[in-house]
């Protein structure tokens, strides 16, 4: 799902924005970068647009209430099946994202009945595809 709309409106309205910078030295971690414009980012790791290096911190400097989430798929208790890197994983079992509300973003074709879980595998908070929003029971 291209967020690009959501980024882009977030700032017109004034929102601190927040995008995700995979890690070079580091598999499977995140830094956040804070852009004040579309034009803050480049291409990434992965072909996806991400913020330049120098505006990014570690995401323990920042405390979201917000996080979207990206996956291959959802199902209606919030588990994902993500690509592969245990990125999202790994940051919101950080103790500083507890109180974030996670959003999978989805198409609805995405949706599926069940997905396996880990116990490193942390379900978001809500699922909102093209054609429905589902939240998650706590």
């Amino acid at each position: 799902v291209d967020a690009a709309l959501l980024a882009g409106q977030a700032l017109a309205d004034g929102k601190r924005l927040l995008l995700p910078r995979c890690r070079t030295d580091v598999p499977g971690l995140l830094d956040f970068g804070c852009v004040t414009c579309l034009s803050d980012v480049v291409p990434g790791r992965f072909g996806i647009l991400e913020p330049r290096e120098a505006v990014c911190r570690p995401p323990e400097a920042f405390a979201p209430d917000l996080i979207l989430v990206p996956g291959l798929a959802f199902d209606p208790q919030g588990r994902r099946l993500g690509f592969g890197g245990g990125y999202y994983d790994r940051l919101l079992a950080l103790p500083g994202m507890a109180r974030a509300f996670s959003v999978g973003l989805a198409f609805d074709f995405q949706l599926v009945a069940a997905l396996p879980a880990d116990p490193w595998d942390r379900p978001v908070n809500a699922v909102v595809t093209d054609r429905q929003t589902t939240l998650i029971p706590a």
